[in-house]
């Protein structure tokens, strides 16, 4: 249960973290959708972790 939980909220930052870098780089697009995927993998996380 313990990576199952946590590794998606690190990964989750480290995606936003690398999303907004990429925006400042020119890659405008890309770092939207990794900013928007981290923070949905971090949302969906806190969601469903309570049922498993």
């Amino acid at each position: 249960m313990f990576p199952s939980f946590f590794l998606p909220v690190i990964l989750g930052a480290a995606g936003i973290v690398t999303g907004f870098f990429a925006r400042q780089q020119g890659a405008v697009g890309l770092g939207w959708w990794a900013i928007g995927i981290g923070a949905l993998s971090i949302l969906m996380t806190f969601l469903f972790a309570p049922f498993m």
